[in-house]
């Protein structure tokens, strides 16, 4: 559920972004590979942008979501996974990425489901003791299976989303494994399965 085409632009890496883009994958290539993969649905998330709309609204068994690059009030920067968005929402999206919580309340408010990524990764900066409290309060989705990111972060991210969820004084954290396995459930038409695998994972069932 984490996966970028060409219109995520650069690079996002500080010594990398003037030469070198985040993708070099067209959104129907990647489309026709995630089919070929066995793929039941498929949706791409790009750097603050829904560009590959254009090329891929077109098929039934595709929804929409972006990473979005939000700033925490310590200062540092991290990247949220939100699925399942339509395009008026990406322009809200947008509008309030710059307020962590004022975002997050508009995605509970909208019931959009949302997951912050790479959570100990360093590269979009050092992580500060505020940050961990609000991703305890603030995220109900963590990524905790990245094939960009070291094993061991990986583990750590598992950790902590076992430990917040099993925490009575924090939300219940859910697990987010890339890929994510097949959906368990009925074979229906493709907006039903759209809708109930992101129900799915909002419940925890992606863990």
């Amino acid at each position: 559920m984490h996966v970028h085409t060409t219109h995520s632009g650069m690079c996002t890496l500080p010594v990398l972004r003037a030469v070198c883009r985040e993708s070099y994958t067209e959104p129907e290539a990647l489309y026709e590979r995630m089919k070929r993969a066995g793929m039941d649905l498929v949706t791409v998330t790009d750097h603050d942008s829904i560009g590959a709309a254009e090329a891929l609204g077109r098929h039934d068994d595709f929804f929409l979501s972006e990473e979005v690059t939000c700033r925490m009030p310590s200062g540092t920067e991290i990247h949220l996974g939100v699925y399942g968005i339509a395009e008026r929402q990406h322009t809200e999206i947008q509008r309030r990425r710059g307020d962590i919580e004022s975002l997050a309340a508009y995605l509970e408010e909208q019931g959009l489901f949302f997951t912050i990524n790479h959570v100990f990764s360093r590269l979009t900066g050092p992580r500060h003791a505020t940050d961990f409290e609000r991703f305890s309060t603030l995220f109900p989705g963590f990524e905790t299976l990245n094939g960009h990111m070291l094993p061991s972060l990986n583990r750590r991210s598992a950790e902590l989303a076992e430990r917040l969820g099993e925490s009575a004084g924090g939300r219940q954290a859910t697990r987010i494994r890339w890929p994510p396995r097949a959906w368990p459930g009925r074979r229906s038409p493709a907006r039903g399965r759209k809708r109930n695998t992101l129900r799915a994972c909002g419940a925890g069932a992606g863990a």
